[in-house]
């Protein structure tokens, strides 16, 4: 993901978003308007209660977010994932497994698959001392 210029700690890859959101969304077409959805989407993930930012980006993810594409126009929703079966070519999807997590037992370190999707990952697997890590 460096080439993307992400730090390891975001769960975005920003550049890979912004793409998602143009191809998936007709009204977005410069690098500059999915920005506002990008940030309401790091708004939704911030909560130090990490259920309530959990819930807040999954509803996100789902439903879409609020945001004005142009200067003193009104809202309109903008999609950060295509759920219709007949777009979903739309969407983006890359696949590593050069993370690896590791627990207390460094006898336990397994790799871990990753799943990038519109440029926000889900870590679906990794196994360390008995613990499931799974989810954004």
């Amino acid at each position: 993901m460096a080439v993307f210029g992400r730090p390891l700690a975001d769960p975005l890859v920003e550049k890979l978003l912004v793409a998602a959101i143009i191809r998936i969304n007709d009204a977005v077409k410069t690098e500059a308007q999915p920005l506002e959805a990008v940030k309401a989407l790091r708004l939704a993930m911030g909560p130090p209660d990490k259920l309530a930012a959990n819930k807040n980006t999954l509803d996100r993810l789902r439903d879409g977010v609020s945001v004005p594409l142009n200067p003193g126009e009104d809202a309109r929703t903008v999609f950060l994932i295509e759920f219709d079966p007949d777009k979903q070519h739309l969407n983006d999807f890359t696949a590593t497994n050069d993370y690896r997590v590791q627990g207390v037992n460094p006898r336990k370190v397994l790799p871990s698959c990753t799943i990038t999707k519109n440029g926000q990952r889900w870590n679906l697997s990794g196994r360390t001392g008995g613990r499931r890590f799974a989810g954004l």
